[in-house]
């Protein structure tokens, strides 16, 4: 450990504040739970018993905030959850890595293994002891070390110091007591420290510095869990099975009790292997079925390693024979090789016991040569062997033992049958065979003739055969007992030539393509395949083959065509079909309530390009412009169904519908008398005439002089001749309009108007 100068102590302050990361969690163990109930739920794996469990010495419910349970949540971290031990508090471990650096726990802690590898003094110290008994002679766990040394101190003094301390007999070395340390790096006798693995890079010249073994070391910049952390580690040795043995796991702040230290425990990773099997069947081929005569097994139960001492045996059971079972010693026998002696196994001898350098135990099955079975019958044999470890365990702890079920089944020398066979070959045929399609190998074959084959007394032969010509083929079982006979008709071909049309060549998806092969005999194999972004889509083997395609794009088409084996020919057309996708029809008008007879302006939305436009307005009027524009004339108000289809270049097309209201405001109401007489009130002259196609107001004197004419239905006649009031009296008005729905009939209107002053 050592101090911090105050450039780091800001850092820590201001980095707080960013709290939890992406799920990581550390908690205390469950309330009340002992150091003992921990190992038991978060540590035990297969093949081992834990027990005597304490922490820092106690056995008492654990109390401590430098020991807890985590999960990694969704950070990326070597382990999902187990046990944390920790020189600092065990909240601070899932905070972001530089809240870690000042947690004091307790000073001036000793240890006598931690001491023996440290290279400071001790603090803060964190410890689990706890006995385990392992089931064969291996034992194994999982660990990942993490630190705030790094990588400041990385080859300096100030190491914090770990270590995985075993108590009890050595067999490899014959020491009986000895304690040694399991935290090493994989296949060696360097203890894991942060001068040994580390990110490679020296800040100091302590000894040792390795800074080679990179691979075994994560930097940690942007999670909680430290500065920096060991990949997944395993602590494993040699052991004498089904002894006791103390586990020692330690942890210290060294030189100061500052940047704190944890080690991260698998749950459920400490264990021990068992025993392993494997079958090796004398005729391979056949499954589980064991053949009079002709098919036996070996069974192998293989062990972690060669037993170096200690209680193991093995026992068969062999259950009671129920109807269509095979019973033991009548059907099927049993065997194994004890020393240099072969000891068969039965319901009355039954158990053997494991030697010194034993690794592997051999079993042989076989059928008894003079087992009766009908003809097709076939006998299940069921026999359990059961591998006891420790059998002071046994039966309490299951993992001292394996058990496996052995399940065979039995059958006669099964009767032999080749079928008929049409060998159709291509100008000369270079191989002749047939296959056997029930019985037992090996088997006796013989050709009938024997003309133009190269060995006749072969399933499978090279053969020289240029015309069509008939043959027998004799397959017997080895033991002359059981035969058949085979007809072989070899028929010689000529090379088809492959080629193909296309109908069609584009269109929509989906897209149904005929594809034919004229010219090829319907007496050949076929094979198609339409081949979309390099992978087959659709493959057939008929002779007219009619795939749909479903994805827009362009497809390779490959024909293979056989008339028999080696007769074979191939063509391909790339990218010869073009299956289209469908545009997409939209389009929108203004304004949103046109009026009749005015425009109607029409937007194409379509987002493709290259695309033909159909426009069918509903009043029989269409348009193939992209963007039209319409005039609507209607006798009334009326909403117009509109249709507009797009058509892409491949005859694919879409359409859409809108209603467009037409709205026809027709009105004619012409004011008897006005009074420009500045007012306010009927100052001016104007009829109102609404939605009308053309329109013209004349205003004449009594004379007939014309005084005022407009085209617009919004201008009015203030009064007034040439700039200068008019005289009251009555004028006469002509107003001539059309409607929207007929613009070129003019119809005429006239009447007076009385101007007052």
């Amino acid at each position: 450990m050592k101090i911090k100068t105050i450039i780091g102590v800001i850092g820590l302050l201001c980095c707080v504040a960013s709290g939890y990361s992406q799920g990581f969690t550390v908690t205390a163990p469950a309330t009340g739970q002992t150091a003992d109930g921990l190992i038991q739920q978060k540590l035990a794996g297969r093949g081992v018993v834990l027990s005597g469990g304490a922490f820092n010495g106690s056995t008492a419910a654990l109390n401590s905030n430098q020991i807890g349970v985590f999960n990694r949540g969704t950070i990326t971290f070597p382990i999902n959850s187990g046990v944390v031990m920790t020189t600092g508090n065990r909240t601070s471990v899932a905070q972001t890595s530089t809240a870690l650096s000042d947690d004091y726990m307790a000073a001036g802690a000793s240890d006598q293994q931690l001491a023996s590898i440290a290279t400071n003094s001790l603090n803060d110290k964190a410890v689990l002891d706890f006995d385990f008994v392992a089931f064969s002679d291996t034992f194994a766990f999982n660990y990942v070390f993490a630190s705030e040394e790094y990588p400041q101190y990385v080859c300096s003094d100030f190491n914090d110091v770990f270590g995985f301390f075993v108590t009890g007999y050595d067999p490899v070395l014959g020491v009986n007591p000895r304690t040694w340390n399991v935290a090493l790096l994989p296949n060696s006798v360097t203890p894991v420290s942060i001068n040994t693995v580390n990110g490679g890079v020296s800040a100091g010249s302590a000894s040792p510095c390795i800074l080679t073994n990179t691979q075994y070391f994560h930097n940690n910049t942007s999670y909680p869990v430290f500065n920096g952390y060991t990949v997944k580690l395993t602590a494993s040795a040699a052991i004498m099975a089904c002894r006791s043995y103390h586990m020692h796991l330690a942890i210290a702040d060294a030189g100061d009790q500052r940047l704190d230290s944890g080690v991260f425990l698998e749950e459920g990773s400490f264990y021990s292997p068992t025993v392993e099997m494997d079958t090796a069947w004398n005729v391979s081929g056949f499954g589980d079925t064991l053949v009079q005569n002709c098919r036996d097994v070996d069974v192998e139960f293989r062990l972690p390693r060669p037993v170096l001492s200690g209680n193991y045996h093995a026992q068969f059971l062999f259950p009671a024979t129920q109807a269509g079972m095979a019973a033991v010693g009548r059907d099927y026998k049993v065997t194994t090789t004890v020393g240099q002696n072969t000891v068969e196994l039965n319901s009355q001898t039954s158990q053997f016991y494991y030697q010194q350098g034993d690794s592997v135990v051999k079993i042989h099955v076989a059928i008894v040569d003079t087992a009766h079975f009908d003809e097709n019958e076939i006998k299940e044999a069921i026999f359990i062997m059961t591998t006891i470890f420790c059998e002071d365990f046994w039966p309490q702890y299951p993992s001292a033992g394996r058990i496996d079920t052995l399940r065979f089944h039995l059958k006669g020398n099964a009767p032999i049958e080749v079928k008929d066979t049409l060998v159709k070959a291509c100008q000369v045929c270079d191989t002749l065979g047939v296959k056997l399609s029930s019985g037992t190998e090996p088997l006796v074959y013989r050709w009938i003739p024997a003309a133009d084959l190269t060995n006749p007394n072969a399933q499978l032969t090279a053969a020289n055969i240029r015309t069509n010509r008939n043959y027998k083929l004799i397959a017997a079982d080895r033991y002359g007992c059981l035969a058949d006979t085979a007809e072989v008709k070899v028929t010689i071909h000529e090379r088809p030539t492959a080629g193909a049309v296309i109908d069609p060549a584009y269109g929509c998806v989906p897209l149904t393509v005929d594809l034919t092969a004229p010219g090829v005999p319907d007496s050949c194999d076929f094979l198609w395949n339409v081949v979309y972004q390099d992978t087959v889509v659709e493959s057939s083997n008929v002779v007219h083959y009619r795939p749909v395609l479903t994805q827009p794009g362009a497809y390779d088409v490959k024909l293979w065509v056989s008339s028999a084996p080696g007769c074979i020919d191939s063509v391909k057309y790339a990218q010869s079909i073009y299956a289209s996708d469908a545009p997409h029809a939209d389009f929108y008008f203004v304004p949103e309530n046109p009026q009749n007879g005015k425009e109607v302006f029409f937007y194409n939305q379509s987002p493709e390009s290259n695309l033909t436009y159909s426009w069918n307005f509903g009043d029989g009027t269409t348009s193939s412009e992209a963007d039209p524009i319409h005039r609507y004339r209607l006798r009334e108000s009326k909403n117009m169904l509109v249709r507009f289809t797009v058509t892409n270049e491949y005859g694919c097309s879409d359409d859409t519908t809108a209603w467009v209201p037409i709205v026809d405001n027709f009105a004619f109401y012409v004011p008897t008398a006005f009074s420009p007489n500045g007012d306010g009130k009927n100052e001016v002259f104007l009829p109102k005439v609404n939605d009308v196609d053309f329109y013209q107001l004349d205003i004449f004197t009594r004379q007939g002089q014309l005084i005022f004419r407009t085209n617009d239905t919004e201008t009015s006649w203030d009064g007034n001749v040439g700039g200068t009031p008019a005289a009251p009296g009555v004028y006469v008005w002509k107003i001539q309009y059309s409607r929207a729905f007929n613009p070129n009939e003019i119809i005429p209107r006239e009447g007076t108007v009385t101007l007052l002053r």
